[in-house]
């Protein structure tokens, strides 16, 4: 459940700072198709790159990205309107990280990366378990096709033999037609 909610709050930050509503919008910023964003929520994982190309594209900490550590932005977002006289919007100030913040920081990263590699080992189990499945059918199909081979070479020996057989059949002479034809051949003198 922990990392459900970890999962969300990081999400939810990424989705804030690319100025995104949904995830949609977050796919179509990040170039990639909505099913991406919904399979990350389905694992609970965001990837990294996601994190990278938010971080650079809108000049937003990736520590504030991952963890919520720090500020949003490391420097001042100046933005403008229209008007005749821009305003800049009120930022948050730049604080360089304190021990405190950086071990907090460190913790975090360090539970992220176990959680991530736990996921990982699971992935790993089960793609072995798929590739052990794989393996035996592969064994069944080359049983299989060892004995349909083994069959069409009977089935070819018995065609040979038929065709031989035939062959006889054709060049022996037949005994009903030759005697039909010396009883014409009476009839006839």
């Amino acid at each position: 459940m922990e990392n459900a909610k970890l999962f969300e709050a990081k999400l939810q930050r990424i989705l804030q700072a690319a100025g995104e509503p949904n995830d949609a919008g977050l796919a179509r910023i990040l170039g990639i198709k909505p099913p991406s964003v919904a399979a990350a929520r389905k694992r609970k994982q965001i990837p990294s790159s996601w994190v990278e190309k938010i971080a650079e594209s809108y000049d937003v900490n990736a520590n504030w990205l991952f963890f919520g550590i720090g500020p949003m932005h490391l420097s001042p977002v100046i933005q403008t309107s229209d008007q005749a006289h821009p305003q800049q919007e009120p930022q948050e100030q730049f604080e360089p990280p304190t021990p405190e913040n950086e071990v907090d920081y460190l913790r975090e990263e360090n539970k992220y990366l176990r959680d991530e590699n736990k996921e990982f080992r699971q992935d790993n189990k089960e793609l072995r378990a798929e590739i052990k499945e794989l393996d035996q059918d592969n064994r069944r199909l080359r049983h299989s096709a060892r004995d349909l081979e083994l069959r069409v070479e009977m089935l070819q020996e018995d065609i040979a033999e038929l065709k031989q057989e035939n062959d006889k059949l054709k060049l022996k002479p037949d005994r009903d037609q030759d005697l039909t034809n010396e009883d014409d051949e009476r009839r006839t003198a």
